[in-house]
């Protein structure tokens, strides 16, 4: 897993930028990355299982939306989470998304909680396939706390 929060990059949110040798494992960590803000996931237990199916035109759409998604989820079905497989598939004409994801109803007494993520935004956003000798893929995006 490697992720890391830029605290240089945005003051009033949180910048986070996620690389990973294959697409399947950038959207996993960029996944995981949203939930640590929110838990601490070692204090979530994978007790509720939700799947996720996106497409998109895109790779920067697929992973903002995934994000989004994320948040969405969060928010509607208080749900924190801990654990994601993630499957990405790049055509010519779209990109699309299955996942499924492992976590738990939010509970004060049981979850070590962190910041609420309220959304993510476009600004710096971006996801790119690195050249060598650093193969692989890149991601940056900023969320809104």
């Amino acid at each position: 897993m490697v992720y890391r929060f830029r605290e240089d990059m945005a003051t009033a949110d949180v910048a986070v930028e996620v690389q990973a040798k294959t697409l399947n494992q950038l959207f996993t960590d960029a996944g995981m990355a949203v939930a640590e803000q929110s838990a601490n996931p070692k204090t979530v237990k994978p007790k509720i299982k939700k799947e996720i199916k996106l497409k998109e035109t895109n790779l920067e759409k697929l992973l903002f939306n995934f994000i989004e998604e994320l948040i969405f989820i969060k928010d509607s079905e208080c749900r924190v989470f801990n654990k994601f497989k993630v499957v990405v598939k790049q055509g010519k004409k779209e990109c699309a998304l299955s996942a499924v994801v492992y976590g738990d109803t939010i509970n004060q007494k049981t979850q070590e909680l962190h910041t609420d993520v309220k959304a993510i935004t476009l600004h710096l956003f971006e996801i790119k396939k690195m050249k060598k000798p650093q193969q692989g893929w890149k991601a940056f995006f900023v969320l809104d706390i």
